[in-house]
């Protein structure tokens, strides 16, 4: 984190909201046979994503400028470490799968996308794509079956459901 943010005169602002998506995507902790390495190839490390959250915390951001994001799988964070690293950094984490019509207006910001070839207007995740944040992706570098990198689809994930559903069989 030291070595890749550093402070410069016109960067983004030490008030931003930084919202960020680690790939949190549905790891089978409901599995009898689970360990923390079973899913490991595709969930992003919750123990880096703290190393990156304490580091932005010594240039002044505080913890409650973190924002985690996932709409998928919210019964997956406890088990895989994430809501216990949200605890000690002081970063927002909840469970926002309920869905564009059920988590409330303020969870969502709404983006238009007037020539957009699968929707015309996207439901993002608060702060996800709201004023004064800077978004921080830290997804696996691997493929899906969609044949898209994790680092782009990653942020399907930032969008409310039924939206985020883009895979098919």
């Amino acid at each position: 984190s030291r070595s890749v943010f550093v402070p410069k005169e016109n960067g983004v602002p030490l008030t931003s909201m930084i919202p960020i998506k680690p790939n949190l995507t549905c790891s089978s902790t409901s599995n009898k046979s689970y360990t923390l390495e079973y899913g490991m190839g595709i969930v992003t490390d919750c123990e880096f994503t703290e190393g990156v959250i304490n580091g932005l915390k010594e240039l002044g951001l505080a913890g409650n400028q973190f924002y985690l994001r996932e709409v998928n799988c919210p019964s997956d964070f406890g088990p895989r470490g994430w809501t216990s690293m949200a605890e000690r950094t002081g970063a927002d984490m909840r469970d926002l799968s309920g869905g564009v019509d059920s988590i409330g207006s303020n969870n969502i910001v709404w983006v238009e996308t007037p020539k957009g070839l699968w929707y015309r207007r996207i439901p993002y995740l608060w702060p996800i794509n709201a004023e004064n944040t800077w978004m921080l992706n830290i997804a696996k570098f691997k493929t899906h079956g969609m044949g898209v990198t994790l680092c782009c689809k990653n942020i399907q994930g930032t969008i409310s459901i039924p939206y985020q559903a883009h895979c098919s069989n």
